[in-house]
C-alpha cells in the first residue's frame, strides 16, 4: 500500500481482492446455516408428533412455552445479526 500512494484507489480494489478470497467461506456457512434451519424444522416436527401421541397435555404446554422462548431469542438473534450485517456493510 504504501508503494502505491500514487494511486488513491488502489486501497480499495486491494481490500475488495482480499475480500473475494472469502467468498467460498461465506457461501458455505450460508449453506450450512440453511440445511442447519432445515434439520431443525425437522426435529421440532417429529418432537411435536412424538408429543400428540402422548396423553401428556401439561408437558406439551411446558414445551410450547420453551419454543415460544426459543422463537423469541432467534428473533432477537435475527435483528442483531440484521444490525451487525448493517454495519458491516457501512464499514465497506
Amino acid at each position: 500500500m504504501i508503494l502505491n500512494k500514487k494511486n488513491p484507489n488502489i486501497e480499495s480494489q486491494l481490500f475488495t481482492s482480499e475480500l473475494e478470497k472469502f467468498r467460498p467461506y461465506q457461501t458455505r456457512l450460508g449453506g450450512l446455516v440453511h440445511k442447519q434451519q432445515d434439520l431443525l424444522s425437522e426435529v421440532v416436527r417429529a418432537f411435536k408428533s412424538l408429543l400428540q401421541e402422548q396423553a401428556g397435555s401439561k408437558e406439551q404446554s411446558d414445551i410450547e412455552l420453551a419454543q415460544q422462548q426459543v422463537d423469541a431469542l432467534n428473533a432477537r438473534f435475527r435483528a442483531a445479526r440484521g444490525g451487525w450485517e448493517d454495519v458491516r456493510e457501512g464499514a465497506e
